[in-house]
């Protein structure tokens, strides 16, 4: 009789829906070969650079019936030479990254994280030798001190190291109504803090509410409010708030179209002359438009232009205007074409006059061919243009890679 409980929990147990979660790990290793004329696109360009780059990747994920997650690292090991090489081309930069999503009934929870470091280069100035060369005048030392430029500055290198995570709630208030409440965050260090490499962070928290009209339209309306602040000489603080609706449609079974209008309110403070704090307010349009066309299985097309304002990498708050899109297009079973082109325009909060807009345009083709079951090579260029300030920069890079895709289990 003792055995009776026994095998009706087993039975049970053999009963109940299978909650163990589907594991799987898988990977990459890709090698590149590449040649590129401005690795910086900068104006005072030292000269082309040459040389490979190494990637690595490794992801482990788990999934069940409600809940899925997935945790993945990485590398970029890269070595170049040439004229225009610096310090920064040629160390690892590692990366990792975490995500983690529960689909209930009425309710969807998940969170992400990321992490990531790249090493980047600097001119500064060579304090050894300014301190060596007022020894030797001794004296004789009048305030000036003459160098030659090649004395007077010296690469450095600093690591940049970003952190990012975010978090998102979508409760659905009716079966066509949802309600989407969310939270992101960046926080950005440097080892070495100069003009253009500032310490800065940025938190935002949104609301959406989603509504469907039809079985192919969706209405929205959403608020977004966005914390900036820098760790800079004139230790910036930003305040962005928006307010928009958005529209998604699908026109056709291959036309899909979404869009967004409203408007935002930007407030920067900021130290200026004198030590007292001063405060610049901009009142812009926000929002964009994206969509997609898939006239057969072999062809696809997206393009999305925006408006918004986003922090910069120098601790400041920027207008940014970008329009962008990719064609896809599968020239046989194994092989494919795509080309890729961006354009935006962007300008600090509070400036005033076209000469102080920045433009970045970029361009590539590249050709794929899977010569074996897990094995791809691409080919590609990609040409850069940009303005800073009213100067002009080019750049011109030419890639040759393989990448080999790993499925260790299952």
């Amino acid at each position: 009789m003792r055995a009776l409980p026994h095998a009706l929990l087993v039975g049970a147990l053999a009963a109940m829906p299978a909650t163990a979660a589907d594991w799987s790990l898988n990977g990459s290793v890709g090698q590149s070969f590449e040649a590129n004329t401005n690795p910086g696109v900068e104006v005072d360009n030292d000269g082309a650079t040459y040389g490979s780059i190494t990637r690595l990747n490794l992801t482990l994920g788990a999934q069940t019936r409600r809940t899925s997650w997935a945790l993945s690292s990485g590398a970029a090991i890269s070595q170049f030479g040439g004229p225009g090489a610096t310090s920064d081309l040629n160390s690892p930069n590692p990366n990792a990254s975490g995500a983690v999503r529960y689909r209930g009934q009425r309710l969807d929870l998940g969170a992400t994280a990321n992490f990531s470091r790249q090493s980047t280069s600097f001119i500064d100035f060579n304090t050894a030798a300014i301190i060596r060369a007022i020894e030797e005048e001794g004296d004789d030392f009048d305030g000036v001190v003459l160098l030659p430029e090649d004395d007077l500055l010296i690469e450095r290198e600093s690591i940049r190291t970003l952190y990012s995570m975010g978090a998102d709630a979508r409760y659905r208030l009716t079966p066509l109504t949802d309600l989407r409440v969310s939270g992101t965050g960046a926080i950005t260090r440097f080892t070495e803090e100069v003009a253009n490499l500032t310490p800065n962070s940025s938190f935002a928290f949104g609301i959406n509410l989603d509504h469907g009209i039809s079985s192919l339209s969706r209405i929205g309306l959403n608020t977004t409010i966005r914390r900036f602040t820098a760790d800079n000489a004139e230790d910036t603080r930003g305040l962005s708030v928006s307010f928009g609706g958005s529209y998604r449609t699908r026109l056709t079974p291959s036309t899909a179209v979404d869009l967004g209008l409203g408007a935002g309110f930007t407030r920067i403070n900021e130290i200026g002359l004198g030590g007292l704090r001063e405060t610049d307010t901009d009142v812009s349009f926000t929002g964009g438009l994206s969509g997609s066309y898939t006239p057969n299985a072999d062809t696809g097309f997206r393009f999305s232009m925006s408006q918004a304002v986003r922090p910069s990498s120098d601790g400041d708050l920027v207008n940014v205007t970008s329009l962008g899109g990719i064609l896809n297009y599968n020239l046989t079973r194994l092989s494919a074409f795509s080309v890729a082109a961006s354009h935006s325009i962007s300008n600090e909060i509070g400036s005033t006059g076209d000469d102080e807009l920045d433009h970045s345009f970029i361009i590539g083709p590249t050709l794929s061919y899977r010569f074996a079951p897990d094995w791809t090579a691409s080919l590609g260029y990609t040409f850069r243009f940009v303005t800073d300030d009213g100067d002009t920069a080019v750049g011109n890079r030419v890639f040759l890679g393989v990448t080999r895709s790993l499925a260790f289990f299952p």
